[in-house]
């Protein structure tokens, strides 16, 4: 058999076109079936962290919700510290070790009779405990200036295991005889026996914001020393982790009010963006001058 250079030539060309196309099919069908692969994938990836709401053929157990899955009832707290309101406890001087709930006491406003009802509301800075009572100041003369809280608790145990620094107690009184705060005055817990008797302190949740405390007074009083109508605080973060009713605590130092007074208390937050402004009626009263 004779072949001619010319269809040799031809013969070659088709085989190596032939030979190219080959390999280039089977690039595609590897190619091909990496793209499926990936789309097999996907699809699983896809079915399993979509939400299913309601399928006929399920091939494995899911809780569906009942409702718009659109409104799911949550919170997020972006700074969950502390929670509930600004002025938590109030306390002339300051004692050292535990609680102890059999000597609780409370500076009381002048009694026009011999009952007037408080309210008194504690709360651990752990937020494990909390109370909110009603009381009646009961004496035999209108002259006291303090009073002893009884029954302050009936979880004696427990609380006297807590630092009294731990311990926020926050007393009211209003024309309603009742635990509502409406037109309150305020009135601080006193410490038996304690240090820094002349210095107020206030137990305070600022939700991790930037705070001032100020108290100001009626121009008329005379008690004021070089006439100052206006007293700043210093406000300290007292915890950084799980706090849940206090975070900060704010003092004043040196007041000397032999008689009751009145002062309007002031406590200003602010988060960087908006001012939260809160104010108190206080009454005051120095604790060496009440013994």
């Amino acid at each position: 058999m004779c072949v001619d250079n010319n269809t040799f030539k031809i013969s070659s060309v088709f085989f190596s076109i032939t030979n190219i196309t080959l390999k280039h099919m089977i690039q595609i069908i590897q190619v091909s079936n990496r793209l499926m692969a990936s789309s097999i994938v996907l699809l699983a990836v896809s079915i399993t962290y979509s939400p299913i709401y309601a399928q006929d053929n399920i091939s494995e157990a899911v809780a569906v919700i009942v409702g718009d899955p659109k409104h799911i009832n949550e919170n997020y707290d972006p700074i969950p510290d502390v929670s509930g309101t600004p002025l938590v406890g109030i306390r002339l001087g300051e004692k050292e070790g535990n609680i102890d709930v059999n000597q609780i006491e409370i500076l009381i406003p002048p009694l026009e009779t011999t009952e007037k009802y408080v309210c008194i509301t504690n709360v651990t800075k752990d937020g494990r405990y909390s109370s909110e009572n009603l009381y009646i100041i009961k004496s035999s003369k209108n002259d006291e200036k303090t009073a002893r809280v009884q029954p302050f608790s009936g979880y004696k145990a427990e609380l006297e295991r807590y630092s009294s620094q731990d311990l926020a107690v926050q007393v009211f009184y209003s024309d309603t005889n009742a635990c509502s705060a409406q037109n309150a005055v305020y009135l601080p817990q006193t410490v038996s026996n304690g240090s820094k008797i002349d210095t107020l302190f206030l137990m305070v949740n600022s939700r991790a914001r930037i705070t001032e405390a100020s108290l100001s007074f009626r121009e008329d009083n005379e008690q004021l020393e070089d006439s100052k109508q206006s007293i700043g605080g210093t406000c300290k973060t007292v915890c950084n982790n799980a706090c849940l009713a206090f975070d900060k605590v704010c003092s004043f130092q040196s007041l000397k009010f032999p008689n009751a007074i009145i002062a309007k208390l002031t406590l200003k937050f602010d988060d960087g963006f908006d001012e939260d402004i809160h104010s108190y009626d206080l009454l005051l009263q120095e604790i060496s001058s009440v013994r």
